[in-house]
């Protein structure tokens, strides 16, 4: 059964790339950010796609747990055209079985931003 795990980070707005980067910050773990949007590649992770904003988190994600990006930046129908994935700010994570990976890290990782179902924690 195959199955995905869609990060949303709250608060970003997609606009053009030549509009300058700007972040205020709305709480101790949250700021709304806007322009400097721009779909870039997801190093690592051949022919995927995501807004740049974004890979610090990819980042962070990959070397805590071993994850795969299967999606970022799609207009594929089997996502919601008004979802976050037609804007660039979602993944598609699965285990990455080559290094190790396992459903259980996965897991991990959506209950770290997701404690308690229907209610995430801030980004």
């Amino acid at each position: 059964m195959a199955a995905s795990l869609a990060i949303v980070i709250a608060g970003l707005a997609a606009s053009p790339a030549a509009a300058e980067m700007r972040s205020t910050k709305l709480d101790r773990h949250l700021c709304k950010t806007v322009h400097g949007g721009r779909f870039v590649p997801i190093p690592g992770f051949p022919g995927e796609k995501i807004d740049r904003r974004l890979l610090p988190d990819i980042r962070w994600m990959k070397r805590r747990f071993d994850i795969f990006v299967t999606d970022g930046y799609s207009t594929d129908p089997v996502h919601a055209p008004r979802g976050e994935h037609p804007i660039g700010l979602a993944t598609d994570i699965v285990p990455n079985k080559a290094v190790g990976g396992t459903w259980g890290e996965i897991g991990d990782l959506a209950h770290l931003a997701e404690p308690h179902q229907n209610a995430p924690i801030p980004p």
